[in-house]
């Protein structure tokens, strides 16, 4: 039959038969472009969902390290007691504390907080620091910062202890 065709015939056949393999083809690659497709989309899913819990774990890693630091670092002062207008705070360490600075909460109440001397001030164990926290109009010393070092090692590395007055 082919040979009973013209050349023009032939040429044509031969273009419509290309032309459908090159339409199977394409549909073979749009079909698998759109099964990778999915499979990236799940991936990327996937990725997504890992990420999530690496950071959840990581955020309860970092917690956890807080709470171990927290238990290990050094306990140096003691409960502050109230004996009429005036405050005192034990330091309770065994060691001799250099009391670097004091962070009042709320910060708008550090001018109600006094005491004698300046700081940095030394404290031997089982010394007292005294302090009087006065109220004013409603403002007053919630809280304190006690930000100290072991005055054996003037380098050494700051603590800070806070305490709530009650």
């Amino acid at each position: 039959m082919i040979a009973l065709m013209t050349t023009a015939d032939q040429i044509a056949l031969g273009g419509v038969v290309v032309s459908l393999i090159a339409a199977a083809v394409a549909m073979w690659q749009a079909a698998d472009a759109r099964r990778a497709r999915k499979d990236a989309q799940k991936a990327s899913i996937e990725a997504a969902d890992r990420a999530e819990e690496a950071n959840a774990i990581w955020g309860s890693i970092a917690e956890s390290q807080k709470l171990v630091a927290q238990a290990y670092r050094p306990k140096a002062w003691g409960v502050p007691k109230r004996v009429q207008d005036r405050w005192m705070i034990r330091n309770t360490s065994k060691r001799r504390i250099r009391l670097e600075r004091i962070d009042v909460k709320p910060q708008s109440a550090s001018l109600l907080l006094k005491m004698e001397g300046s700081l940095p001030l030394i404290f031997a164990s089982g010394e007292l620091l005294e302090f009087s926290a006065h109220e004013r109009s409603g403002l007053a010393v919630r809280a304190l910062d006690l930000v100290w070092r072991f005055d054996d090692e003037p380098d050494g590395d700051l603590h800070t202890s806070t305490r709530t007055l009650a």
